[in-house]
């Protein structure tokens, strides 16, 4: 059996058709070159940037990168939270002394190793004890130190 349609016809017909599988090619590449990134993804770029601008010039470059991006974060500078954690350490380290007994011969060990006299031995306790199970400067257990530190 002989088809009526003229061969013309029939090219011009597959071709429209391979020139539509084409075009739908085209259109599904687009949408995977333009398709939207899971949030995972994208917060896994932010944190490398940011992590990426530090490495490169630092904290100030780093903190820029974060406001940046508009993330919400104040910050203060180093001699300022110096300063402050050591006005708070200055106020409780005698109430503090009172409820917990400072491992005296130790922190003098660890000053005679250091050449360097504390005034404030909570700081070196702090500095001494494993991030994860430390003391805060109240005396109490803080878990929490390890989860403040992110990912």
């Amino acid at each position: 059996m002989h088809s009526t349609t003229p061969i013309h016809e029939k090219e011009s017909a597959e071709v429209a058709a391979t020139l539509s599988t084409k075009k739908e090619a085209k259109k599904n590449k687009a949408k995977k070159i333009t398709g939207e990134l899971s949030t995972k993804v994208l917060a896994d770029v932010v944190k490398s940037t940011i992590g990426a601008a530090y490495l490169h010039r630092g904290l100030e470059l780093g903190y820029e990168c974060v406001k940046f991006f508009g993330l919400d974060l104040t910050w203060q500078p180093t001699v300022d939270c110096i300063d402050s954690l050591i006005q708070r350490v200055s106020r409780i380290e005698p109430e503090v002394r009172k409820r917990i007994e400072l491992p005296e011969r130790t922190i003098s060990l660890v000053e005679s190793m250091l050449g360097y006299e504390f005034r404030h031995k909570l700081l070196l306790l702090e500095a001494l004890t494993h991030p994860m199970m430390s003391l805060d400067f109240r005396g109490n257990g803080n878990t929490n130190s390890g989860t403040r530190l992110g990912n």
